[in-house]
């Protein structure tokens, strides 16, 4: 998924670990060698190094430990559904606006409603395709899947560029995400199909390569819906509204 992870054996490893680095998520057993959870994350409160989002994971069942933290619990043993979930929901920007009373839900909205358009998602791994498929459904949009970049080619011109947003993953198996964009531009222009690159590579030098072969523009992994709905209000939403307008 493009995750970088670090692991902490015990309550004194994890608070010297978040002190020393940022994280954007903890993964926190509820009984570790030396403490309790919420001991734990009380300490890290006091410091100021909570990460945006804590999710607890434990096999106990008792509803004490619910009352005890104000995090979302997960229960062992977990599943991939489950694991999904915790990059999925109540992302940061999510829970910021929940927390935030004078903040209108119309600030969350996009500029028009999304109404009937057409993304295809092009990524080889499952669990990438997964969350960014969950993430895409919130504007109820209808989302195709490729999982390289010759089915890319071959879906995107059956339909002669008819997809609103294609977002392309770099890395891949049989043709990579910079070679299909690259054949891809040889008939669309940026204007015709827009196309949003998707890597953990977020170095200036390599997102610099990406747009200098006809990238639109790209998005970090992993994926974070703030980032993701930026995207789509630039070159979706927005962009129907102006032609809207002209009309």
């Amino acid at each position: 998924m493009g995750l970088s992870v670090s692991r902490a054996q015990n309550g004194r490893q994890a608070e010297a670990a978040l002190s020393e680095n940022t994280f954007d998520i903890l993964l926190l057993d509820w009984i570790l060698p030396d403490c309790e959870a919420n001991e734990l994350l009380e300490r890290l409160e006091t410091l100021a190094v909570l990460p945006a989002k804590v999710v607890i994971y434990t096999a106990h069942t008792e509803q004490s430990i619910a009352t005890k933290v104000n995090y979302p619990i997960l229960y062992k043993p977990l599943l991939k559904k489950d694991l999904i979930s915790i990059f999925v929901k109540d992302t940061p920007s999510q829970t910021a606006a929940k927390n935030n009373p004078e903040q209108s839900d119309e600030a969350e909205e996009p500029a028009c409603a999304a109404g009937e358009f057409r993304v295809l998602l092009v990524e080889d791994n499952e669990i990438n395709r997964i969350v960014a498929t969950k993430l895409l459904d919130r504007f109820n949009l209808e989302v195709e899947i490729a999982e390289n970049g010759q089915q890319a080619i071959e879906a995107i011109k059956a339909c002669d560029g008819a997809f609103d947003l294609v977002l392309m993953d770099i890395q891949m198996p049989v043709m990579d995400g910079m070679e299909a964009t690259r054949i891809l531009r040889e008939t669309y222009d940026k204007e015709r199909l827009t196309i949003i690159a998707l890597t953990a590579n977020v170095m200036q030098s390599e997102v610099d390569k990406y747009l200098s072969i006809g990238m639109n523009a790209h998005l970090g992994k992993p994926f974070k819906t703030d980032e993701l709905d930026k995207v789509l209000e630039k070159y979706i939403f927005k962009r129907e509204c102006l032609a809207s307008k002209a009309e």
